[in-house]
Order: structure tokens, then sequence, then C-alpha cells
């Protein structure tokens, strides 16, 4: 295709989901254009070039918490903001005292049920998006402060969690006599900037962080992040964490503007499962 016909209208509705959708791609890795992008083969309509494009617009309606059954029992006296508290010492304790954290695996999930993509748009989206984003299963170490602190829930950062009652839905403490088993679910959290809302406690994606790296064709981008969920065992006697388990569903809405515009929900859900020694 030549210049001429780039930028022709009648190559317009052509151009116009893959346009959008390299947006979303680099939009959803942060900035990180993935490789296969660069070998990707487009057909719309058969390859006619006349595609058509329905362009609906993003919900604007929350995400509502759904209500759930705490997986520990809750059987001490401690109080909610108690119970949090245990969770920031000890989880803070990560960041200073671990020697080795394992990430026994990640999980990140394509959730197509909740998300709303342009007809011409959706079956490419559904089927790259398993392709750019695979799990991680083989266990990766961290074995020094340095590595711990750079990729630890917060990552970068030099703590864990700032959580109070205030980001807090659900919190339950299982007394298992030699340790305890924290279960804690957030409320929503609407473009968290850095601790806030959920990214108090999780590794989460930024509005600021998304447009400072994204193309200029993207005109808007929001963040909604719903039943965020943390377990995890603390000992006793030391009080240091063990074990935990991140669990963080985001819909990801973003506004493109090329050749009008487009507004589309992507949905994913990420799942990461650590391992501490001290």
């Amino acid at each position: 295709m030549n210049l001429k016909d780039f930028f022709d209208e009648s190559s317009a509705k052509v151009f116009k989901p893959v346009a959008f959708f390299l947006a979303l791609v680099i939009v959803f890795t942060s900035g990180t254009l993935i490789g296969f992008m660069t070998n990707l083969e487009v057909t719309v309509n058969g390859g006619t070039g006349s595609a058509s494009v329905v362009a609906p617009g993003a919900s604007s309606t929350p995400q509502t918490s759904t209500p759930t059954t705490p997986p520990v029992e809750n059987n001490t006296d401690m109080t909610p903001a108690e119970i949090i508290e245990l969770f920031n010492e000890s989880a803070n304790k990560v960041k200073t005292d671990a020697v080795k954290v394992t990430k026994n695996y990640e999980y990140r999930k394509y959730n197509e049920e909740k998300s709303v993509l342009p007809g011409a748009l959706k079956g490419m989206a559904d089927s790259a998006m398993g392709v750019a984003f695979k799990d991680d299963t083989d266990p990766i170490v961290y074995a020094t402060k340095k590595e711990i602190i750079a990729n630890y829930q917060v990552p970068g950062e030099t703590w864990s969690s700032c959580l109070t009652e205030a980001e807090v839905e659900q919190v339950a403490c299982d007394d298992k006599g030699n340790e305890y088993e924290i279960y804690i679910k957030l409320k929503p959290s609407l473009s968290p900037a850095n601790a806030e809302g959920v990214a108090k406690a999780f590794d989460t994606i930024t509005a600021a962080e998304v447009k400072e790296n994204a193309p200029s064709i993207l005109k808007d981008f929001e963040t909604e992040y719903y039943d965020c969920e943390i377990r995890c065992k603390i000992d006793k006697e030391s009080g240091r964490m063990t074990w935990s388990n991140y669990t963080s569903p985001v819909i990801m809405k973003a506004d493109v503007e090329m050749f009008g515009t487009l507004a589309a929900e992507v949905a994913m859900s990420f799942e990461k499962d650590y391992t501490i020694e001290y």
C-alpha cells in the first residue's frame, strides 16, 4: 500500500481495525510491541477491503464486586484493622528480610466474555490475545534483595503493602496453630495511580504509564480493577510471610482516533503465586 492509498478514505475502513489493534497491543503490554505483530496477517471481511466497522462505545457502568465466601475460616479475635496490619507488616518483611522468593507461576487470562470490541476486530483480538499473553508455568527464583524488590509485589517498591480498611471489602484470618492464613478482597478501583487503591498492594497498569508509551492515536485510556484477592500464610512465631497468591482482574478501556474514534474494553485477569524463604 503506497502513501496515497494509506491515507485514502477508501482504505480507512481496512486500516482502522488494524491500527486499533496495534494500539491495543501496545497499550496492554505497557508500551512494548510484541514480536509476533511483525508477521501478523490481517484479513478483514475475507480480504475484500470493505470492512464494516461497528464501534460500540465503552461501557460507563463500573464493574460491581462479586459476593464471595472467604476461602479461609475467620476464627481469630482480631479486628479487620488488626488483620490488615498483620498482613502489611508481614508483606513488607518480604522486601526487607527474605533471602529467596520463588514465583511459582503467573497465569494470564483474556476474559472474552467481559470484553467489548468492534465487530471487525473481535475475532482478531480473541485469537491474538491468547498468543500475546502466555502463562508463566516455570518457577522463577529471585535470590538477591535487588531482584526481590524489583519483582515481588509491589514491583520496584521497597514496601509490599500499605493497605488500610478503606481499600478492603472482605478480610478473614484462620489460625492454623503454627501459622495464620489470611484472605483479603479489595474494593473496585478505577485507574489507580501508584500507591492508590488496589495499587497499595498490587502490581497495576497505570493510565499515565500507558499514555506515555502508547502511540498518538490513543486518545483515552483507563483501567477498572475489581475482585482483586490476596491469600497468604504467615508464620506465627516470626511474623514472616511464607506463601502468597495475588489475583487481579482488570478491564482496560481505550479510545483510539483513526479516521474516527473506536472504543473498546479488554478484560484480563492475572494470578501470581509465590513461595518465600528467609
